[in-house]
């Protein structure tokens, strides 16, 4: 997703629904629990080729609308078929009126903005009194970890996140973010993200195409190379454990 800056230009739209997939229940469940099917109008920001805006259109609102800034994004958004209605603009200047919607989310959307504020003040500005903010959810890159040491490849992608203009930390801050933005925090926890041997036999490759197209071609690249030669190894073994922590969290507006 591409938020801000040059912030995450390296998922396709492919990835960005098999990324949608790893999280659905755990969102899906965070749909029930917040009571998203009596609401009538829902904004998903950072929407990317909209497979979760359609989700939000056929599950759980009267009226799904996607928001991104990339106008190829959502063109294959659009393309997806009717249902939610899509607009491009800029997250620090959202085109709505206020109060118009009764919930926001976002998911891998703070991480990648070099003034979460600025946007947290817009979400703030376009909900409905006692409306809902969700930051479905948002890594912690400065908190993985990544076993066996040889296979490791967090430092490379902290400093590309920071190099491309992201908050690797950003999970763990939503709390911060959102009260600084004028919201009452009122959920936060993380999700279970843990890659276990199994699951990375199944993903190894092209979670290797991802990371390599993030750190890119450098010193860093050729590390990663290293790294992904010993993750094979233990993964071969039956060694390998990698677990990210993906927080979550969901506020509401109190004015």
């Amino acid at each position: 997703m591409e938020i801000a800056g040059d912030a995450g230009p390296y998922l396709t739209p492919d990835e960005e629904v098999r990324q949608a997939a790893w999280y659905e229940a755990h969102r899906r469940e965070l749909y029930r629990q917040l009571g998203f099917r009596r609401l009538e109008r829902i904004l998903e920001v950072g929407c990317g080729s909209g497979a979760v805006t359609a989700e939000l259109a056929a599950r759980a609102a009267k009226v799904a609308v996607g928001f991104d800034r990339r106008l190829e994004a959502l063109a294959a958004a659009r393309a997806r078929g009717s249902g939610p209605a899509f607009v491009a603009g800029d997250v620090a200047a959202l085109p709505f009126r206020d109060g118009v919607f009764d919930a926001a989310a976002g998911a891998f959307v703070i991480t990648w903005l070099a003034e979460p504020a600025a946007f947290l003040r817009e979400a703030e500005r376009v909900l409905k009194s006692g409306g809902v903010y969700v930051a479905v959810a948002e890594p912690d890159y400065e908190g993985a970890i990544d076993y066996p040491p040889a296979a490791s490849s967090r430092d490379d992608v902290v400093e590309a996140v920071r190099r491309r203009g992201g908050d690797p930390a950003a999970g763990r801050k939503l709390p911060a973010l959102l009260s600084g933005a004028g919201f009452d925090v009122f959920r936060f926890g993380v999700l279970n993200s843990a890659w276990t041997t199994s699951r990375w036999a199944e993903e190894e490759e092209k979670e290797f195409e991802l990371l390599e197209r993030l750190v890119g071609a450098s010193a860093a690249g050729e590390r990663l190379r290293v790294a992904a030669r010993a993750r094979r190894a233990a993964i071969s073994k039956g060694e390998r454990c990698y677990f990210l922590p993906m927080f979550f969290a969901a506020a509401r507006k109190t004015s």
